[in-house]
C-alpha cells in the first residue's frame, strides 16, 4: 500500500481539529490513521461512495491487538 496522499485520495474531517485529513491509497474502514494537524489517532469509520467519515481512536488498552 502506498503512503503518498494527493488531493485526488478520499479524505475527511478529523472530529478533533476539524481540518481535512487525506487518506492514503488504498486505505479501509477500521484503519487506525494519524491526524496530520492535531496528531490525532482516527479510525476509518465508514467510506460510503468516496464520502468518509472519521472517528477519534480508542485509547489503546494493555491487551490491544494480541
Amino acid at each position: 500500500m502506498s503512503s503518498r496522499t494527493t488531493k485526488e485520495n478520499l479524505g475527511g474531517n478529523c472530529p478533533v481539529c476539524e481540518e481535512v485529513t487525506f487518506l492514503p491509497e488504498g486505505v479501509e474502514e477500521s484503519e487506525i490513521l494519524t491526524c496530520h494537524d492535531c496528531q490525532s489517532s482516527l479510525v476509518v469509520a465508514s467510506i460510503d461512495n468516496r464520502v468518509v467519515t472519521l472517528e477519534e481512536a480508542p485509547a489503546m488498552e494493555e491487551d490491544w491487538g494480541e
